[in-house]
């Protein structure tokens, strides 16, 4: 604790001297700095939630999914897709990355759920969210490799080679697939961090 000087002016009104709580200044500091980081974790989380949910919504609403086989399956491939191509960009911006395995775990939260509701068993739900996550993964370094193909090659080469690993070409189209990934990897290379942060961007369908 800490006493003003015995002032007039430092007495309260009981003509006792106020309780003071004292930090030595380093402390005071420390503190601060605790708190702006709090905040600013908070702000970036919910900001994150909202990257997910855009995510989420342009993942349905994209047109290119008129071209492909329309089974909910492939609503998740693209949502893989594009939350690949949101943790590439956040990577590729030094964007932390406690940041970037937050919206992973969102997504596997929401397979977990998805999976509850679903009606799988709860004996078996770890062991189906397990594959499902490992899954996640897989793809993710799929949709990496994909990208950092088309960045080695200035967005030359063709994807046909690398989409025939993963895809049946009768039920896919390849040329608009290989678009999206063009398209996107040159939307997001041109996005400066604070738009990326302000949400100011959209997916390109076409």
């Amino acid at each position: 604790m800490s006493f003003p000087n015995s002032s007039k002016e430092s007495l309260s009104r009981s003509g006792k001297f106020p309780l003071t709580i004292c930090f030595p200044e380093q402390d005071i500091i420390n503190i601060n700095d605790i708190i702006k980081s709090m905040l600013l974790n908070f702000i970036k989380k919910k900001t994150l939630n909202n990257f997910y949910n855009k995510i989420i919504q342009q993942s349905k609403e994209t047109s290119i999914l008129a071209d492909f086989d329309s089974d909910i399956s492939l609503n998740i491939e693209f949502l893989q897709i594009n939350l690949s191509l949101i943790l590439w960009y956040m990577n590729s911006k030094k964007i932390k990355k406690k940041y970037l395995d937050f919206l992973i775990s969102r997504f596997i939260d929401d397979v977990e759920s998805a999976s509850i509701e679903l009606g799988f068993a709860e004996s078996g739900l770890k062991k189906k969210v397990r594959k499902l996550a490992q899954n996640f993964y897989q793809n993710l370094d799929y949709n990496l490799k994909i990208i950092n193909e088309l960045l080695k090659s200035n967005g030359e080469i063709s994807l046909t080679k690398i989409f025939n690993e993963r895809y049946e070409k009768r039920n896919t189209n390849f040329k608009e697939l290989e678009n999206y990934y063009k398209n996107n990897i040159k939307l997001f290379l041109n996005l400066d961090k604070k738009s990326f942060w302000n949400l100011n961007f959209n997916f390109v369908s076409k």
